[in-house]
């Protein structure tokens, strides 16, 4: 589960056994006893045995000692038994509690022990109210929160249909809480449009142009202009003309924040994926070298960069530029590079797989077969098989296996719920146009799935020193465009074909 910086940190963050029992000397062996039964509780609980605090507390809340304490510690007692509750896997236990109990709470830390639960017990919907609540009455809290938290709980709402308006609901909330996210190079435009799309569906159209009118996200900007339910809050005259000047606007932007936070190598990073978007392919190949020069610390020196997790991203970065210069066998050992990173702790799984994917996109099918096939099942999510079925598609394909691509094929089908748009993929490039289009107008019909529809349909730039699968992918795409059952399934989700002068890279 992903970390929660805890702001009910309950009373024992700065208060010992002795404050919290006042006025009990001299102590009868009753009470003696009953203290020390507390005083495990607080040393297990501060060796983090929180499962062992909570049998502890249970214990000593029993006693004739807990019950003729003052009602302040005993609420802070019982608050501790419930953080304890909690963290030891018992949230089911504490859960009914929290609800009650934050009914009346005028304090922001219950509530995030209650958020806390709900996320463990997978109550999306609580999680959102309680989200809009925090934001809502306490906005300082939010921030306390760590951004993984937040959006790990915004992401799993995002395709629960029957949670859209909370989720709207808690996006407004901390939209007008002016909660931002920490990581200032994170693409928090995209919850803005989250947070417009939500507004115009409750037909808040002035305040969904309020927030439309912040966001600077160049694939933001284009995924409301994909849209015509977003023309309400497009100002009149913008054409996709401008799109090159919102675009270097972001990369003024995104220089601004780099000397900013100049101990950040996700700044660069991000960067480099801009200009590349942009297909300003040198420049971001000298941005995204320069980062990775700068984090090679000294002998016996300090990492220069607080973020060096970010290097696996940085050689990522490189190989896609280098593989759009065309220079392939250069591609190739940056990503061979990044690979050999490891992830946090453990095998770079998703290098190894884009490793993989470049193989097969420089025509080195058998190559490409071989490193999907170091990438073993025990090591991957079912998003990441289907990445790795997409790819020996590919490899497949171009080795004329019929046989072998029947059998990725197959379990693409069965598991496309794990991954609808690498389906579609595989169905592209494997020459079934008629699947293909089929597949893609389900998706367009699909609200949550819709704009990622829309965006495999853009008519992107494509360099001349990319290579020749790039640019015969993109000719199937133009291809579909011009399908009258796409375009129809396309005018019916009130979507548009746009061109772009951009690569396939988010900026």
């Amino acid at each position: 589960m992903l970390a929660v910086v805890s702001i009910a940190a309950p009373a024992w963050a700065s208060e010992t056994p002795e404050d919290l029992v006042p006025s009990l000397a001299p102590l009868s062996p009753q009470a003696a006893a009953d203290m020390a039964i507390m005083e495990e509780a607080h040393g297990l609980y501060d060796a983090k045995d929180y499962a062992g605090s909570a049998r502890a507390l249970e214990r000593f809340m029993a006693t004739p000692t807990y019950q003729q304490l003052p009602a302040g510690p005993r609420a802070t007692y019982r608050t501790v038994y419930l953080e304890t509750l909690i963290r030891s896997d018992r949230s089911k236990d504490a859960f009914p509690e929290l609800k009650a109990l934050t009914e009346t709470d005028t304090t922001g830390g219950m509530w995030t022990l209650r958020l806390e639960a709900a996320v463990k017990l997978g109550d999306y919907g609580d999680a959102l109210k309680t989200l809009t609540v925090l934001s809502e009455r306490w906005p300082a809290t939010v921030p306390r929160l760590t951004d993984a938290y937040v959006l790990y709980i915004l992401s799993k709402s995002r395709t629960i249909p029957a949670l859209r308006d909370r989720r709207t609901d808690a996006l407004l909330a901390l939209y007008e809480s002016k909660w931002t996210l920490q990581d200032s190079f994170a693409a928090a435009d995209e919850l803005r449009l989250d947070l417009v799309r939500g507004l115009l569906d409750e037909g808040k159209v002035a305040k969904a142009r309020e927030v439309a009118a912040t966001i600077t996200l160049p694939s933001a900007i284009v995924a409301m202009r994909s849209l015509r339910r977003f023309d309400a809050v497009i100002s009149p005259g913008q054409s996709d003309g401008d799109l090159a000047q919102i675009a270097d606007r972001h990369v003024l932007s995104l220089r601004s924040k780099i000397s900013a936070a100049p101990d950040k190598l996700k700044g660069p990073v991000t960067l480099a994926g801009s200009l590349y978007s942009s297909v300003k392919l040198t420049d971001a190949l000298a941005v995204v070298d320069d980062a990775i020069a700068r984090a090679v610390p000294s002998a016996g020196g300090a990492p220069p960069f607080t973020d060096m997790d970010q290097l696996i991203w940085a050689y990522d970065r490189k190989a896609r530029i280098l593989l759009m210069l065309g220079r392939g066998d250069e591609a190739v050992a940056a990503m061979q590079a990044g690979a050999a990173l490891q992830e946090h702790g453990n095998d770079n799984v998703s290098q190894q797989l884009n490793l993989a994917e470049f193989y097969a996109t420089l025509g080195r099918p058998k190559d490409a077969l071989a490193a999907a096939g170091r990438v073993g099942d025990d090591h991957v999510s079912g998003y990441g098989r289907m990445d790795r079925e997409g790819v020996r598609v590919e490899a497949l394909v171009q080795l004329h296996d019929q046989a072998g691509l029947k059998m990725s094929l197959d379990y693409m089908h069965a598991h496309e719920a794990d991954a609808p748009m690498w389906l579609f993929e595989a169905l592209l490039v494997s020459g079934d146009e008629e699947g293909a289009a089929r597949d893609l107008i389900k998706l367009l019909k699909d609200p949550v799935r819709q704009a990622g529809a829309l965006g495999e349909l853009l008519d992107r730039a494509t360099p001349d020193t990319a290579p020749d699968w790039v640019k015969m992918r993109q000719g199937l795409i133009r291809a579909l465009r011009q399908r009258p059952d796409v375009k129809a399934a396309v005018a019916a989700a009130g979507g548009r074909l746009l061109s772009l002068p951009f690569l396939d890279e988010e900026q």
